[in-house]
């Protein structure tokens, strides 16, 4: 009696050791398919908010170089240089002009937003930072090329202006912009050759768009979910020497499918760099 009951608890034991091993694969499948199909961008999904306002904080930090002896420079000595910062900033991302095409993809422009925050910054703002000058530089390493005329003026507008080889600004105005006296000048006399006076390292990248993406939604290949397919309307870049270069590659870092996650690369397209 007691052998048949052993064999059966073996035989019920092995029966579902079977149904187990051949539903992992059905289970994996049906995982997979809400995972895909929940992944899938549209303005009716769950996640859709959190895909046009990126919730995820940003946090961008600048180390900006103080040159503290800017008149010994100029006679021939070695800069000193101090580091300040870092000067972190939250960026918010928010998509708008948001267009859904036929062949399962989703154009929009992103606003980008930055913000100073303190209680990440040691330092302020409102610090003042010696270092040199950018227009100065371009402008005279490209007198040689320019036409007598033009070269002229800009001489005269250096002078006038009392353009030195090194600016002192604020960490703000040097990040975010600030009207150079120097093209103010020239805009003056050539307006539709100068057509901004306001010059910057970050100049026109705050409350701006970086340009009209195109990305797969997912719904036709959910591998592709997120993936920027074009970006102002070109689906490789004409900036570098080489195509493999000038491939868009990956996506705009808002979106990417868990399913990929267990690949070594992760691809980011990002527009600043070109790549």
């Amino acid at each position: 009696m007691l052998d048949k009951k052993i064999l059966i608890i073996l035989i019920v034991g092995a029966v579902m050791a079977v149904i187990g091993i051949t539903m992992i694969p059905l289970i994996d499948f049906i995982i997979k398919g809400q995972i895909k199909k929940n992944m899938v961008i549209s303005n009716s999904s769950e996640r859709y908010d959190m895909w046009k306002d990126v919730p995820v904080p940003i946090y961008l930090q600048f180390y900006i170089f103080h040159v503290d002896n800017p008149d010994e420079v100029k006679k021939g000595d070695k800069p000193m240089l101090i580091q300040k910062g870092p000067y972190t900033y939250r960026e918010r991302r928010s998509k708008f002009n948001i267009t859904w095409n036929d062949n399962g993809t989703v154009s929009y422009r992103q606003n980008r937003i930055y913000s100073f925050v303190p209680k990440m910054s040691p330092c302020k703002e409102s610090d003042i930072i010696t270092t040199l000058n950018p227009i100065v530089a371009v402008l005279t390493h490209n007198l040689k090329w320019m036409p007598s005329l033009v070269k002229k003026l800009v001489s005269y507008g250096l002078q006038e202006t009392g353009e030195d080889l090194f600016i002192t600004r604020t960490v703000k105005e040097l990040l975010w912009g600030y009207d150079d006296p120097a093209l103010l000048f020239l805009q003056s006399l050539m307006p539709s050759a100068v057509k901004s006076a306001t010059t910057g390292y970050f100049i026109q990248k705050n409350l701006t768009d970086d340009g009209l993406y195109t990305i797969h939604t997912g719904a036709i290949d959910s591998d592709l979910v997120g993936k920027v397919s074009r970006h102002n309307g070109q689906s490789v870049l004409d900036v570098w020497s080489t195509p493999w270069a000038n491939m868009i590659n990956g996506t705009d870092g808002s979106v990417n499918s868990p399913l990929n996650f267990d690949r070594e690369i992760i691809e980011i397209f990002v527009s600043d760099m070109c790549r």
